[in-house]
């Protein structure tokens, strides 16, 4: 049995086993044998059979066909056993000559990666102001989830900034068509269809108005150089504009609370309007600071790929596409679509939708795979006891503002929440990610990164889902 082994650029060992011919000719005798255990051979028990008389019935194929896969097991292992090749997956087998035997065997191994000069990435971490303006949309924000609408005082006609309710009715050929159509919208903010909302400033309540709107005119198909165009029904139906009679049925005015230190109380644990407006500045500012970070690390995770070799094996790749394609399924599920109805819509078949994934696919395998390369050369890791300490992080982030006399129970049952296993993996997985993010950032700028509190890590890979998770354990218990 001759054996080579070579490396290709993806990752996989291409071996080639060159059989020997009395190898082969005992393992065809072997492969008689057991095909005759399988096949009705008249007049010879199972496995009695002599070879000739098996391979008349079989045929010579189906004979070199198991003798191969006889041999083969034996061979596979001598070759990785030679080469010391750590396999990732089953190999592809298949025969590349009959004379001599000679089988071919594709065998993926880990990826190869070969990092780049990751720290000659030099960047500046910008950081933009808060702007006062910022702050008063905020505080903007805040007051209108506070603000009521109350009917106004008096009688009056509707103005902008009216939360109006009005009554349509499609008039065709003169005569009403149908039910009325009940609409509310704020009048100003474009919530009604824009040609009757410039109808309803200075209505009064109970008033009607018969209003037109100009359809929109279908795109006219190009003709060739001196024809005329034909007019269809359609076209001439696109000529008449639609026609609503429109009641104004209530007129709301924005009762807005004052922006005195009794609002800010309602809004936030704090006393005084001053100490609101201090306590959105430190918000913004932290989220600004997370944001221009989160922006930094994108760029230098995608610069530290493009400086590296990446070599990965098909399977790895398919089972990302596969993964990909799950994911794909599971949102498109919550929506009652199929993946092939949706692949049915769209006009593509699993082949192209696949090739479409694929290069998503390598480029999350390759970030992936320098990012785990980098980790290790710079010593990120997470202990035990930091996860503990970050369990004990999200207990005291999820009991706040629990009763007094309830939190030490919520507390007990957040920590067993968060100490289940796959919970548990998902707060390590971000502190790591954390962690490396703050260490490629050191490096690009050559400032040390404060670690963020739970608060300010919010944003975090996975924080989302780990919400999610967290809500739905706690309503199972």
């Amino acid at each position: 049995m001759k054996i080579t082994a070579e490396k290709d650029e993806q990752s996989q060992y291409i071996v080639r086993i060159e059989i020997e011919p009395s190898e082969l000719e005992d393992a065809k005798g072997r492969a008689a044998k057991n095909l005759s255990n399988r096949v009705r051979v008249p007049g010879f028990r199972p496995g009695k059979a002599p070879r000739a008389l098996v391979e008349r019935i079989v045929g010579p194929e189906a004979i070199a066909e198991e003798a191969t896969r006889i041999l083969f097991p034996k061979a596979y292992k001598e070759a990785i056993d030679t080469n010391q090749i750590k396999a990732i997956g089953d190999p592809e087998m298949e025969i590349e000559s009959n004379d001599p035997l000679t089988i071919k065997a594709t065998i993926p191994v880990e990826p190869t990666v070969i990092l780049g000069d990751y720290k000659s990435i030099q960047k500046e971490l910008v950081i933009p102001e808060v702007t006062e303006q910022e702050i008063e949309e905020v505080i903007n924000n805040l007051r209108d989830q506070q603000s009521t609408w109350e009917e106004p005082e008096t009688e009056r006609p509707a103005q902008d900034g009216d939360r109006v309710e009005i009554d349509m009715l499609t008039i065709k050929d003169g005569e009403p068509s149908g039910e009325p159509v009940n609409r509310t919208g704020v009048l100003g903010k474009g919530e009604l269809l824009s040609q009757i909302e410039a109808q309803i400033p200075g209505m009064a309540i109970g008033e009607e108005k018969t209003i037109e709107i100009e359809r929109q005119k279908p795109a006219v198909a190009p003709t060739e150089e001196g024809a005329e165009a034909e007019e269809t029904p359609e076209d001439a139906e696109a000529e008449t504009p639609l026609v609503f009679k429109v009641t104004l049925k209530s007129i709301k005015v924005k009762n807005e609370p004052a922006l005195d230190d009794a609002f800010a109380a309602s809004v936030s644990d704090v006393q005084t309007f001053d100490e609101l407006k201090e306590r959105i500045l430190s918000n913004q500012k932290s989220q600004k600071e997370s944001d221009a970070k989160r922006k930094l690390v994108d760029t230098l995770i995608e610069e530290a790929v493009a400086l590296s070799v990446v070599q990965v094996p098909p399977i790895l790749v398919h089972s990302q596409i596969g993964m990909l394609e799950e994911d794909l399924a599971n949102r498109l599920k919550q929506q009652k679509l199929s993946l092939d109805q949706y692949l049915a819509i769209m006009g593509k078949s699993h082949e192209d939708f696949h090739e479409e994934l694929r290069p998503q696919a390598i480029t999350r395998l390759n970030t992936a795979l320098v990012l785990r390369e980098i980790a290790t050369a710079e010593g990120v890791a997470v202990s035990g006891e930091e996860t503990d300490r970050e369990v004990e992080n999200m207990v005291n982030e999820y009991s706040v503002g629990a009763p007094e006399e309830q939190k030490e129970e919520q507390r007990k049952r957040l920590r067993d929440i968060f100490n289940q296993k796959e919970m548990r993996e998902n707060l390590s997985e971000n502190l790591f990610s954390r962690k490396l993010a703050d260490r490629l950032i050191e490096i690009s700028t050559g400032i040390q990164v404060v670690a963020e509190s739970v608060s300010d890590a919010q944003a975090a890979v996975g924080t989302e889902e780990l919400k999610s998770e967290v809500i739905e354990a706690e309503t199972e218990s």
